[in-house]
């Protein structure tokens, strides 16, 4: 039927907002390129970001959707984004360079754990890892008044303050886990945790990661990547759009699990630049191998597989930089060799 006379047409739909999918694009996110052969590919190398599939077109209720908190992460942050002076970035120094990790509460977890929440953390950020003293839950905690099947959900801003009195004069971030469930104030169901980079502390729940866990295995590796996540939020990284990529935000338990165990090499660029600006030791090959090396020993096969895989195709980039390189330098001495018999 046509419109009534007078009328207004409809207004046009607006285009479904759809995530950074050609390689060129999502590789543009990890530029500047370092000066570095070993870490240019790490970062900026096709090879790398080919190893990284894009993110898919979010669907209703997932973190990317329109009308979830999450749809304030598609402006993405770039490596030169994130490399800008602000408050969203905090580095270590000589004094404080450890990164604490402190249980709240009895989580219940065995030392074999607790011990491969350690070498995860230190693999990753290629910074040591100290475990403070353990917070007993206070008993006046501030929870929501509801239960999701998990207990009294408590408010993540009740935890923060206990953690920051548990920092170690050493400690360059505190990251707090525990086994009650966890929301925010505003319109949350609930969080697998939450960062604050102003304050250098993270808490973080396992409450929801024994639903559906195949194994104790499974378990411990829904645990060791939120604690990487969130202390990747912790020295200033956002929620990744690039790529799948483990610094991709996530609505629910399905979400989070389908994302890789791995930083993209947008992430690495800006780990790596956080290293470095504090003078700390960086090599891309060598935290490459800790990290395979870590999830053979946590049983994340995997994991390692594509670990090595990425350890594969950066050292052929490298390589193959090398040579182009050695080309040309030996194309340069070739031409002045000319140029100065010429002038004899």
């Amino acid at each position: 039927g046509e419109a009534a006379a007078g009328s207004l047409p409809p207004m046009p739909r607006a285009p479904r907002w759809r995530p950074p999918a050609d390689l060129e694009t999502r590789r543009r996110a990890a530029e500047p390129a370092p000066d570095d052969l070993a870490l240019r590919a790490f970062t900026t190398d096709p090879s790398a970001w080919a190893l990284f599939a894009p993110l898919a077109v979010p669907r209703r209720g997932d973190w990317l959707a329109a009308g979830e908190p999450g749809e304030r992460d598609r402006a993405g942050q770039t490596f030169s984004r994130y490399v800008r002076p602000g408050s969203h970035r905090s580095f270590p120094t000589r004094r404080r360079r450890t990164i604490c990790l402190v249980e709240y509460g009895d989580a219940q977890l065995p030392p074999e754990t607790l011990a491969l929440f350690s070498e995860c953390v230190e693999a990753h950020f290629c910074l040591p890892v100290a475990f403070g003293t353990p917070l007993p839950a206070d008993e006046a905690l501030a929870t929501c008044g509801r239960e999701c099947g998990y207990g009294p959900q408590v408010f993540t801003t009740s935890i923060h303050s206990d953690v920051r009195a548990a920092h170690l004069p050493d400690a360059f971030l505190t990251v707090a886990f525990t086994m009650h469930d966890l929301t925010k104030e505003g319109d949350w169901n609930f969080v697998f945790g939450e960062a604050r980079p102003m304050e250098s502390t993270g808490v973080f729940s396992f409450a929801r990661y024994r639903d559906g866990a195949r194994s104790q295995s499974h378990f411990v590796r829904r645990c060791c990547m939120v604690l990487v996540h969130e202390i990747g939020h912790l020295i200033g990284i956002k929620h990744c759009i690039y790529s799948s990529c483990i610094m991709n935000g996530s609505n629910h338990l399905k979400e989070a699990e389908a994302r890789p165990f791995a930083f993209c090499p947008a992430d690495v660029h800006k780990i790596s630049d956080t290293l470095q600006q504090a003078r700390e030791p960086f090599n891309p090959v060598t935290r490459e191998e800790r990290i395979a090396v870590f999830f053979d020993r946590a049983g994340f096969a995997e994991d390692a597989e594509g670990a090595r895989a990425r350890l594969g195709a950066a050292l052929r980039a490298k390589l193959s930089v090398s040579e182009d390189q050695a080309a040309s330098d030996a194309c340069t001495q070739m031409h002045a060799l000319d140029a100065s018999i010429v002038m004899e």
